[in-house]
């Protein structure tokens, strides 16, 4: 038990030291490839960039699951066990939606920014923040620790992780800078969205359909700020 304890504790701080790392080298190369491409439209940089961090990791993975049998959501199975977490998710977007437009504010999205939140924010970083360490912490336990809250919310114990270093990336900060920049509201926004996020990826067990939700849960979230600024 001491052993597994152990191994689990390494793993853990090897995923948080590998997520800080890819975070900063797919923010290094973004730069050096945009340095002198001029930009087709406001959130093309980002689309970019999000397709790099998805390449980074996608290769890499598929090649471990193929050599080590650690399966990263890759397959598309049953998804009405996870039509309940599409709930879950529209409602609490929708929730804090309405909260941050009731605080002013208001915004018209570009339709540029909602291809991008739909279709790539959740690219690399699902794999990243969900697929790997829940993956590769169910692979080093012989059984999944839930931690038990009120006696009747349970959290696996690999999601609670994944929800917890997906809220850490939200910190913005960069190796050689000494500005490190993050908002309250938005690690904790995030944190709860990791938690639905990781329950979904484990009843489902695919990626794929976390990458949706995950783009689905920030074009939700414009809503109300939406609404709010056209009445």
């Amino acid at each position: 038990m001491r052993g597994e304890r152990k191994k689990i504790t390494l793993i853990v701080l090897g995923i948080l030291i590998f997520q800080i790392l890819y975070y900063q080298l797919t923010l290094y190369l973004i730069n050096v490839i945009m340095a002198d491409m001029p930009y087709v439209f406001e959130y093309f940089g980002l689309m970019i960039h999000h397709t790099i961090q998805f390449a980074f990791v996608f290769i890499p993975t598929v090649l471990l699951h193929r050599a080590r049998k650690i399966d990263f959501g890759y397959q598309i199975k049953d998804l009405k066990k996870g039509t309940k977490y599409l709930w879950y998710i529209c409602a609490f977007s929708l929730l804090v939606s309405l909260m941050q437009a009731l605080k002013g504010a208001h915004m018209i999205p570009s339709t540029d920014y909602i291809i991008f939140q739909l279709c790539f924010s959740g690219l690399g970083e699902e794999i990243v923040y969900r697929a790997i360490p829940i993956a590769l912490l169910c692979k080093a336990s012989a059984k999944e620790t839930r931690i038990h809250l009120y006696g009747k919310i349970n959290i696996d114990y690999s999601v609670l992780i994944s929800a917890l270093f997906f809220s850490i990336a939200h910190i913005s900060f960069q190796f050689g800078s000494t500005n490190i920049t993050y908002s309250w509201v938005q690690l904790l926004y995030s944190f709860s969205v990791g938690l639905i996020l990781g329950h979904a990826y484990k009843k489902v067990n695919s990626i794929w359909y976390c990458m949706f939700l995950h783009g689905l849960c920030n074009v939700v979230a414009i809503i109300f700020p939406l609404i709010f600024s056209v009445i």
